[in-house]
This record gives C-alpha cells, sequence and structure tokens, in this order.
C-alpha cells in the first residue's frame, strides 16, 4: 500500500480533513445502504464498520459524477484494492474488508477493471483508525476514472478527486457549448462548511454586548473549481465579519461573527454561504447566477450554497 498513514488532525487545507458535504452522491449511498441492509456498516453517519479485526471497505461505480444527470451504475467491474478485489453488483456496488493489521491509512491505489479496460485511481487521506470506508468511483463512458466521494466512519473526507482522464486545469471547458460549459462548472464545484456555531447563549448584558462569537463559521472548497463567495445571515441581529472570500480548490477560510444583543426573545436562524462567481483555471470566469441560467432548469443548486442552522438563546 503506498502512502503514509492518514490522520485526523485540523488543517488549514482539506487533504485529510474530515468535512460536512452537500454533495450529489444521495443516490449512491442509498444503494450502498440497500445493499449493506444486514447492518455491516453505518448508513448516514453511524459508527458501523467491519468485523473487530478489520476494516470495511464500500462503495459504488458510477459512469458520472452527477446523479442529477442521467448516472449509470455500473456492474460487473471488478473493484481492487489493499491486496483485495470486488465485483460490482447490479446495483453498482463493490465491497471487501481489510485487516487491521495490514491497514496503514494515507494513500491507496485502486484498479478498475471494465470490460477489460483496466485503470488505476489513487484514493489520497485514508486514516488509520476508520473502521469503515465508503468510495464511490467514476469510471466515465468517455475513459475518465476519478475518485467521486470518501467517506470514511459517516464523514466526507473527499470529493471530487480528480485522477486518470479528467483535467485538474478544467481546460476542457473552452471547448463546450455555452450551456453545457455551465453545467461541468456548476457540477465540478462545490461548497460547504467544515465547522460552524450552532449555539449562541446570551443575557443582552450592556457590558457582554455586541458578544463576540469567534470562529462562528469555516467555509470549505472541495471541489475542482475556484470561486468566490458571500456569507449571510437570515437575521440582522448577528453579523459576520469578513463577509466575503475567494477559494481555491482545498481551501478554506475562517469567518468570525456578533450577536448584537438587540432580540427581546431567543429564535432560531441560518447562516449561508453562497457561491457568487466561479474562477475556473484555464477558463473565462463566470458569474453564479449565469452559470445557473445558462445550464438551464436541470442543474442542481445544492452545491452553489450552505446554510448552517444557529440557535440564540436568551438568558434570564
Amino acid at each position: 500500500m503506498p502512502g503514509m498513514g492518514g490522520s485526523r488532525e485540523s488543517s488549514k487545507t482539506l487533504k485529510g480533513r474530515k468535512m460536512k458535504t452537500n454533495s450529489l452522491s444521495t443516490i449512491r449511498t442509498f444503494l450502498v445502504c440497500i445493499a449493506l441492509l444486514l447492518g455491516m456498516t453505518a448508513c448516514g453517519g453511524g459508527s458501523g464498520g467491519g468485523s473487530g479485526d478489520s476494516v470495511l471497505f464500500v462503495g459504488t461505480v458510477a459512469n458520472t459524477t452527477d446523479v442529477a444527470r442521467a448516472a449509470r451504475e455500473l456492474p460487473n467491474v471488478e473493484v481492487c484494492g489493499l491486496g483485495n478485489c470486488s465485483t460490482t453488483d447490479d446495483l453498482g456496488v463493490w465491497m471487501f474488508e481489510v485487516p487491521k493489521d495490514l491497514y496503514t491509512g494515507g494513500e491507496a491505489l485502486f484498479t478498475l477493471n471494465r470490460n477489460g479496460i483496466v485503470a488505476e485511481v489513487v484514493v489520497p487521506n485514508l486514516f488509520v483508525d476508520s473502521s469503515s470506508v465508503a468510495i464511490d468511483f467514476l469510471y466515465a463512458d468517455d475513459g475518465s476514472t476519478g475518485v467521486i466521494e470518501v467517506t470514511q466512519d459517516g464523514m466526507v473526507t473527499a470529493d471530487n478527486v480528480p485522477t486518470d482522464g479528467m483535467d485538474d486545469s478544467n481546460s476542457d471547458l473552452n471547448d463546450l457549448d455555452e450551456s453545457e460549459r455551465a453545467c461541468q462548472i456548476v457540477e465540478r464545484s462545490n461548497i460547504t462548511t467544515l465547522d460552524s456555531v450552532s449555539m449562541i447563549t446570551s443575557t443582552n448584558a450592556a457590558d457582554m454586548c455586541p458578544q463576540e462569537i469567534p470562529a462562528i463559521i469555516t467555509v470549505a472548497n472541495p471541489g475542482s473549481i475556484a470561486f468566490e463567495y458571500e456569507i449571510t445571515v437570515d437575521v440582522g441581529s448577528i453579523t459576520v465579519a469578513p463577509l466575503t472570500g475567494v477559494l481555491a480548490p482545498g481551501e478554506s477560510q475562517t469567518h468570525d461573527g456578533a450577536y448584537l444583543c438587540d432580540a427581546e426573545q431567543s429564535f432560531d436562524t441560518l447562516i449561508n454561504a453562497r457561491v457568487t462567481r466561479y474562477l475556473p483555471e484555464g477558463s473565462d470566469p463566470i458569474l453564479a447566477t449565469d452559470a445557473l441560467e445558462q445550464c438551464g432548469p436541470g442543474v442542481s443548486t445544492g452545491n452553489t450554497i450552505i446554510s448552517e442552522p444557529i440557535m440564540v438563546e436568551l438568558m434570564q
């Protein structure tokens, strides 16, 4: 197994760090959960995994990264890695276990054998102490391969990792017509949060106001396209600084906040991070509103905005 052991230490980049995501793999996850109905792994964030002496590896192989645009799970693809192999079933699901005493984490080389054509895919940032690892692979009809998403012990740790046949510079966007270019930009992008404050407790005391909220939200870019973004809060009682930012792929930025102590009763609200402009390397930038309009009504907007709840509780 190539690579060094992974860790769970935090970082300014996303590589190797757990993060929340609003990716487009819901259907793929559902298929895996059906295949594992006997409870071998956790679906949706539990602590399930392999037997006590092994790490469970499970996932899917699909022909596109976007289930909203005619995704097709691929059966009869042989997936090999870490000294084991498994062939996808009719739902595109593969699965095997790796002995814990042979598992070192880090990065691992996988091969996908589709109709006798073998492609290599490197999966990064595997944690040595994981008990279950779910990997969704891409094997597109044009021969492109890559990692759509990696989930370890129920938490997403990698998203849209380009490998064989995938151009990380996104220069191929220049060869597409306006609509398809816009769709590809949206699909290859993702805005998410690594952390956010979910509750603020206050007495509204004058000597404590405004009440500073350090690191109220940390915004991240797990996609392959840089973007500009803005932060908004649904009520004026909470402020955030800075209100805007720019993130290259794999980067994150933390924003501080403050509660202005002007509410008369406890309340719930949302803090939002929204992509405002895409900055694809090797291609022209485009406003997020223009990209969504050009792509058309079928575009999925789930990876253009992320919202987190905040509760403000006033103490008597």
